[in-house]
């Protein structure tokens, strides 16, 4: 069985699918890492602080920095994919339009089909019997 074709609404919801990435994407470049740490009475406690601050706005850099790449390149897979698609399904409906145009009317035979008048070397009677 072949497998099923993709329909307008199909690549419609694949092409929102990679605007969301698109948007995560920007959402998550655009993410503050937080704010400084400050403000506090011990300064041991701001020094940690600060230094906790540190270290997690470089986790957050380094997994933004592998993230939103591969949210950008999922979401231009998806839009070559469904882009390439339309431009098949847009080709064979007019190739398919064009061919039917070609043929114009088929015209189907108006007679009845005829059984075979012998068989097996027998005429064939009217009511369907073999005479040997």
């Amino acid at each position: 069985m072949a497998p099923k074709q993709p329909t307008t609404a199909d690549l419609d919801a694949i092409d929102k699918l990679a605007t969301d990435l698109e948007t995560e994407a920007a959402s998550l470049a655009a993410l503050a890492a937080g704010s400084e740490a400050g403000g506090a009475a011990d300064a041991r406690a701001t020094a940690t602080g600060k230094t906790a601050m540190t270290a997690y706005r470089a986790d957050v850099a380094k997994a933004l920095g592998s993230t939103v790449p591969l949210f950008y390149a999922q979401a231009k897979v998806l839009r070559d994919w469904t882009a390439g698609t339309r431009a098949i399904q847009s080709k064979a409906a007019k190739d398919i339009k064009a061919n039917g145009d070609a043929l114009g009317e088929v015209q189907l035979p108006k007679d009845k089909p005829q059984g075979p008048s012998k068989i097996a070397g027998g005429a064939v009677r009217a009511d369907g019997t073999v005479e040997l």
